[in-house]
């Protein structure tokens, strides 16, 4: 809506100033006009969702992929399995032979070990999605 006319020289063609102080030529409000003819206005409650169908669709396009990593489960997996061999091994060795399998030479640290690669494979399970 143009409040007032404002020409500095003859040969410009005039602008028109806005409520709201801004200048605007006759072929930005033609523009603006033929905008308007092509798209219907919307009411408050359509600008409400189609703001939060944007909202939607760029918190989409945000999010990283969910993928786990290629390594991660076959990792967690060898590391769980492997801890529980090392444990079942030593127990099963540690009583028949007079040296403990499968590392002799740390004795009962074999159990401690096993029990990290177990947790291990426990800390690679949590980053799992």
């Amino acid at each position: 809506m143009p409040t007032s006319k404002i020409s500095d020289d003859i040969n410009e063609p005039d602008d028109d100033v806005t409520a709201s102080g801004d200048v605007v030529s006759p072929a930005d409000s033609a523009a603006k006009s033929a905008d308007s003819a092509k798209k219907p206005e919307l009411t408050k409650a359509r600008q409400r969702a189609a703001a939060a169908k944007n909202r939607k669709v760029k918190a989409k396009s945000v999010r990283p992929s969910s993928a786990n990593p290629v390594w991660l489960v076959p990792t967690m997996l060898t590391l769980l399995i492997l801890g529980l061999v090392w444990i079942v091994v030593f127990y099963v060795t540690s009583g028949l032979l007079t040296f403990n399998l499968p590392i002799p030479g740390i004795g009962q640290w074999n159990l401690a070990v096993g029990f990290a690669l177990i947790l291990g494979g426990g800390i690679l399970s949590t980053r799992y999605q």
